[in-house]
């Protein structure tokens, strides 16, 4: 729920397309922010409520990627690339986002290692972004 407590964001399917809605929380007003993602979830306002950071995927990708747009539905922007990310949540001021990134070194896992679970703060807006946590490199089964 934004800040205010007056919009829902929720992701969900228009058209047969995974995206992202806002309606007021009496499920009226909805409108599309975002729309044809190959997946789309979790989506989270800021503090100011201004705009709305989630997980999404393109096409047939395998890895969710981070994704922002303001809450009018400009400025749709995918802010990685390089890894699947799950977990987010902005700072308190609205400037950053915490994600947990998870990459995969070997997709087949056939004596592989995986780096997975490492915290991340991104700002939305230059992308400049620094890994908060390190997590031993574990081999796959």
């Amino acid at each position: 729920m934004v800040p205010d407590g007056t919009e829902l964001a929720v992701a969900g399917y228009v058209d047969g397309w995974n995206a992202l809605l806002v309606a007021d929380t009496l499920g009226q007003n909805g409108r599309v922010l975002a729309k044809g993602l190959g997946y789309l979830s979790t989506p989270k306002w800021s503090p100011q409520g201004s705009r709305i950071a989630f997980v999404g995927r393109v096409g047939n990708s395998s890895d969710n990627e981070l994704w922002t747009v303001g809450r009018d539905g400009t400025n749709l922007r995918q802010v990685t690339t390089d890894g699947a990310v799950g977990g987010i949540a902005w700072s308190p001021s609205g400037h950053e986002i915490i994600y947990i990134r998870y990459q995969s070194l070997d997709l087949t896992c056939t004596g592989g290692v995986y780096a997975n679970g490492t915290l991340w703060r991104l700002d939305p807006l230059t992308g400049e972004r620094h890994q908060l946590t390190s997590n031993t490199e574990v081999e796959c089964p």
